[in-house]
């Protein structure tokens, strides 16, 4: 059909895909070709394993390589790509431009530079607690945090119908205000990812992803196990990765979050009571308290979470003994703006929060300082720490403020 000018024929698309791949080599950019080399638009790299088990006798034949991923924000006014015309003459000529066809393109394998000097923390990376730099002020997003679950524990307390868990609670008030990312993935290392010089590779290729984008800093996301050897590295090669922002995958910090939260109440009778009341299998116990099931602990935390809350919050209107105040609380709460489809907007619905109900929450707020402090007993104490462990766990999604910034109390607290 080529002959017939209908498609184009199989050996010269063949050489397009040859000129294609000898343009990429030539070009030696290690960014991707959809992402784009801008500053100002956020741009983080992330590397882990990608393991395939093949079932062997002797293990051999699997395959166990290191694979990293390129985010960056989509810009708000466009990509800005040059229009086809701009350029297609010019590619034409490149294409178009040899007198013969080129022999087949055959890759050449990276290569890892070795790295010989034995991996060790020369400083200590991360700040002291007794830091300055860690008293700064809260921002005023936690306490928005805090009030939003005080008003979703009082609707499951007070059976507020169609009151959902607490992320779908969130996405009928919270507006996504954060850009979209494009995800794009960098060519692959055929090696071990805890490898010392292919960690020091890795830590090469965010260089050079930072200096592509013309940023000044790039963050770069490991597991535990490549993390270590890279902040050794780091800390020994300096000032040359002084750049990079080595961080874990909030994934493995929840992980180990909850395995911690986990020994906490091991020796207590929370699991028990989780496994008795058909909330959690006896089979997955185990799993549950040392945090390897994320999303199993995402789930019963919160709910066990709310749940004490829930008699604690009981213990406090007793204490009011305000007959008034118990019957007036369903209706108080009705007046909540929450959207059913989209959120509602943070505007609106703290707009639409009743004064009674700002006023019993300083109550309560009071009542839980007196039962950490011990006033209403041991017991009370120790599971409401429990509560404020998990209440740290998920109301870090909302105390970001707008530069992006937790609360410096959070680092030392977990």
């Amino acid at each position: 059909m080529n002959r017939f000018g209908h498609c184009v024929s199989y050996n010269f698309v063949e050489d397009l895909e040859t000129e294609l791949a000898f343009g990429a080599v030539e070009e030696s950019k290690l960014l991707p070709e959809s992402l784009l080399c801008r500053p100002d638009l956020n741009t983080g790299v992330a590397f882990d394993n990608f393991d395939l088990f093949v079932e062997t006798l002797t293990g051999k034949d699997t395959l166990h390589d290191t694979v990293g991923i390129v985010t960056q924000d989509i810009p708000p006014d466009g990509d800005n790509f040059l229009p086809l015309d701009e350029f297609e003459e010019d590619e034409c000529d490149i294409i178009l431009q040899t007198g013969k066809r080129r022999r087949a393109f055959i890759s050449r394998d990276i290569i890892i530079e070795p790295y010989y000097k034995k991996p060790r923390m020369l400083s200590e990376p991360m700040l002291a607690l007794t830091d300055s730099r860690r008293s700064l002020p809260p921002p005023s997003t936690l306490e928005t945090a805090f009030k939003l679950d005080f008003l979703w524990m009082l609707s499951l307390c007070h059976c507020v119908p169609n009151t959902p868990m607490w992320t779908g609670w969130n996405s009928r008030i919270v507006k996504d205000v954060l850009p979209l990312q494009r995800v794009r993935y960098l060519p692959q290392i055929d090696a071990s990812p805890t490898r010392v010089d292919v960690v020091k590779e890795t830590m090469e290729r965010s260089l050079r992803i930072l200096k592509e984008c013309n940023q000044i800093y790039i963050s770069v996301s490991y597991d535990l196990a490549i993390a270590k050897q890279a902040l050794c590295i780091q800390s020994m090669e300096k000032p040359r990765f002084n750049n990079l922002f080595i961080q874990l995958g909030s994934f493995h910090i929840f992980l180990s979050f909850f395995k911690a939260v986990g020994k906490f109440i091991a020796e207590s009778g929370a699991p028990y009571a989780l496994t008795e009341s058909g909330v959690l299998a006896a089979g997955s116990l185990n799993g549950f308290l040392l945090g390897t099931n994320y999303s199993r602990c995402n789930r019963i935390h919160p709910l066990l979470a709310v749940s004490l809350e829930i008699l604690h919050f009981h213990a406090f209107l007793k204490k009011e003994d305000n007959p008034a105040l118990l019957e007036s609380l369903p209706r108080l709460l009705l007046f909540l703006k929450i959207g059913d489809k989209d959120p509602c907007g943070d505007d609106v619905f703290h707009g639409s929060i009743p004064i009674e109900l700002l006023e019993i929450h300083e109550k309560y707020k009071s009542y839980k300082e007196i039962t950490l402090n011990g006033g209403h007993g041991a017991t009370a104490k120790y599971y409401l720490i429990y509560i404020e462990l998990i209440g740290l766990y998920i109301s870090s999604f909302f105390s970001i403020d707008k530069d992006g910034r937790l609360p410096s109390l959070y680092s030392p607290s977990t």
